[in-house]
């Protein structure tokens, strides 16, 4: 009796091993929009708990197996470096700052171990945005270390995710405000119309969304001879609720990604058939499919729009005017002169910019506050400085190239979920042009968990698999 407890805990222990840490990535791309796109601590904090946990239960199966986890060489440096750099200036805090009635921030109490060399800003702020970083690190060098199966997976179950997350938004924006009320307090009755869902932020949904549309339309193109009728007729149907989301959504920057995202899907889709030698125009099925697929996306959007015709008009016509009132260019360019060597230390930006609008007038209102600088590339390069956003940048666009100039076929468009993995990547990019995608953490996760499929294929050990890309 007793060889036997013990025989099936060794299983249950080598299953848990194997599995477990696929199975919690799964569950946090499902947790994640669902818990307010993890914008508030509680939900972080969980986040990068279970990260942990997954990424402990990997290495200790890479231990008794006898083997190191596997990395490209340039994603190794930058992660180690990222790790380490944001630990010094987390744990080297030189000071906490506290807000008055006049955004003027005060120091106060010096708790550095060595305040002569370089430290966070925030004490409170740099743990809360630097840890579900390393977490999200953590996911990806599991992901980098998975089988192509595992990986495509991942991406099909994101583009799952997003169509289940858009059925349940739709349903509370038609809901109106009464509905969107037991997810939220709002000081004014009509500040719900930016809430999409669980995103209290509307271009935040917007890029998950955008995610989701270049994903669905991946599984369809790479899954339409092999993916049987059911799963096939989820995804195209969740494809049209996506772009009826997009379209309902009020993030103007939604619907232009939208656009994008539709636009690099064609060129995949008659690249793929022109690279193999077909001719579109001979299959009459994918003709009449395409047609009829197109004018119901095409009447839909029309609807949509139609409906509110004259405030997306009007909302189309003032997307410069909104772009320059949350990119104050003028204080950014005050603040990058003034950004240390190794920046002001994760998450500090909240807490280092009202003083560049007491001190220069005339370009940001007092009474805004912004938690964000509405555009990524400034935001992590004064968080991180000269150093520190290099390695950051890699992470953000290595993988793009990677995937193109090393297909998993002849041509990086033969392969479509491939494909509209970098379209997918390329969309949160531009959007951090305009906005903060890559400082909420779930989509910072999603982003990671795209990247890492597209790296360079390992193969654990005892992997059935030969090495492979997606």
């Amino acid at each position: 009796m007793a060889a036997r407890i013990r025989e099936s805990l060794e299983e249950a222990g080598t299953f848990i091993l194997a599995e477990g840490p696929r199975w919690m990535i799964i569950f946090l791309i499902f947790f994640a929009p669902f818990c307010y796109g993890l914008r508030d601590g509680a939900g972080e904090d969980f986040f990068s708990g279970v990260a942990f946990f997954a990424f402990f239960l990997f290495a200790w199966k890479c231990f008794l197996d006898g083997e190191w986890p596997k990395l490209p060489a340039w994603l190794l440096f930058c992660l180690t470096w990222i790790i380490l750099q944001g630990m010094w200036m987390t744990l080297n805090a030189n000071s906490h700052y506290r807000f008055h009635d006049d955004y003027v921030t005060v120091r106060f109490l010096e708790l550095a171990s060595f305040p002569d060399l370089p430290g966070s800003r925030t004490r409170f702020k740099s743990p809360v945005h630097f840890y579900p970083q390393v977490g999200v690190f953590c996911l990806m060098i599991i992901v980098v270390n998975s089988t192509r199966q595992v990986r495509e997976q991942y991406l099909r179950l994101l583009a799952a995710c997003a169509i289940v997350f858009t059925v349940f938004a739709i349903t509370m924006k038609l809901w109106g405000l009464e509905g969107l009320r037991h997810l939220w307090t709002f000081e004014r009755d009509d500040s719900y119309k930016t809430v999409f869902g669980t995103f209290r932020y509307h271009g935040n949904a917007a890029t998950f969304l955008a995610i989701g549309m270049a994903l669905t339309i991946g599984s369809l193109l790479a899954g339409r001879e092999s993916v049987k009728r059911g799963p096939k007729l989820f995804l195209s149907i969740g494809l049209l609720i996506l772009l009826f989301g997009a379209a309902l959504n009020t993030s103007r920057a939604g619907w232009l990604l939208a656009i994008y995202v539709c636009g690099a899907a064609a060129i995949v889709f008659l690249g793929g058939y022109l690279l193999k030698g077909n001719s579109v125009l001979r299959n009459r099925r994918i003709v009449i499919s395409s047609g009829v697929a197109a004018l119901l996306i095409g009447t839909a959007a029309f609807l949509t729009f139609w409906a509110d015709k004259e405030t997306k008009v009007k909302r189309l016509e003032t997307i410069s005017e909104s772009v320059t009132s949350r990119y104050p260019k003028p204080l950014f360019e005050a603040m990058a002169q003034d950004t240390p060597l190794f920046g002001f230390g994760p998450g500090a930006f909240p807490m280092v910019f009202p003083k560049y609008q007491v001190f220069i007038r005339g370009h940001m209102p007092m009474h805004l506050f912004q938690n964000e600088a509405h555009q990524d590339y400034y935001q992590y390069f004064f968080d991180w400085g000269h150093v520190g956003v290099v390695p950051w940048m890699i992470v953000f666009f290595a993988p793009i190239l990677t995937g193109v100039r090393r297909p998993s076929k002849a041509h990086p468009i033969a392969e479509p979920l491939q494909c509209m993995g970098i379209v997918a990547l390329s969309a949160v990019l531009i959007h951090s042009v305009f906005d903060f995608p890559l400082q909420v953490t779930s989509l910072l996760f999603f982003f990671g968990i795209i990247a890492a499929c597209l790296t360079t294929q390992v193969r654990l050990p005892n992997s059935p698999e030969n090495p492979a890309q997606v």
